[in-house]
């Protein structure tokens, strides 16, 4: 706990990470007993080991674990809706979440007779900037909020076409998605694939979550794109409504936490 505890601390401060000497010192305890216990929570994915600088950093197994009991409240009211949706529009769906500047995949639902099947997702994160999914997760956040959380990512990303190139036009793509209500993604993640996502809120009106959708270009690019980011909408709200939501979204962007 106090390695953990370490790594979250250094995460707020600089956000690099710490080496098995900083853990020792700023834990006070003996250089290869961290070493031992870092593996050891590196096997769980509690941590991560950075191959080129040698820091460690907190895994996304721990941000997994903090959220299981919202994912089980969630997979148990959303999952029928999920798969009522996949049905629906014969696509992949997914339930995701923030995990940090990424985001986690926590129940995906692919229709049964489809080519296009999404496997593997479940559990993995991406990041949060490349995808609409974690655009829609973001949907209320201000721009002091994109600007500080997203400072140190790194946005390259081998994709046909690049939408977000930093924390700024972040942003600016986060205004549009809030305006129409959902976020799309045209070959922005992987070639040939489109997507849309809108965000799930609990009862006081705040972003738990996302529902997302992926298919293939030629199915569902173009015109059709907008008409699954309306239907991903409806979808969304309707999980937002069986959650107890009974508020309008909250306006408190400020306040936005992942």
């Amino acid at each position: 706990m106090a390695l953990l505890t370490a790594l979250s601390e250094s995460e707020r401060e600089t956000g690099d990470g710490l080496g098995v000497m900083g853990l020792a010192e700023r834990t006070g305890r003996d250089k290869s007993q961290v070493s031992r216990a870092l593996h050891a929570l590196e096997k769980v994915g509690f941590v991560e080991r950075d191959p080129v600088t040698l820091r460690y950093r907190l895994g996304y197994g721990l941000f997994l674990l903090a959220t299981r009991g919202i994912d089980r409240n969630l997979i148990q009211i959303g999952g029928p809706h999920l798969e009522a949706f996949s049905a629906e529009t014969g696509e992949t769906s997914h339930l995701c979440v923030l995990a940090g500047v990424g985001l986690l995949t926590i129940h995906s639902v692919s229709p049964p007779d489809h080519q296009f099947r999404a496997h593997g997702w479940v559990g993995q994160t991406v990041p949060a900037h490349r995808c609409s999914a974690g655009r829609a997760v973001l949907m209320d956040a201000n721009q002091d909020f994109i600007l500080s959380k997203f400072a140190r990512v790194r946005f390259k990303w081998d994709a046909p076409k690049t939408v977000v190139s930093n924390p700024r036009t972040l942003h600016e793509q986060i205004l549009i998605d809030r305006a129409q209500g959902y976020a799309l993604e045209d070959e922005e993640f992987e070639a040939d694939i489109v997507g849309a996502a809108a965000p799930i809120r609990n009862r006081e009106g705040r972003i738990l979550a996302s529902l997302a959708v992926s298919a293939p270009k030629e199915r569902k690019g173009g015109d059709r794109l907008h008409e699954l980011g309306a239907a991903v909408k409806a979808a969304a709200e309707g999980i937002s409504a069986a959650l107890g939501q009974d508020v309008e979204p909250t306006q408190s962007f400020d306040q936005l936490e992942g």
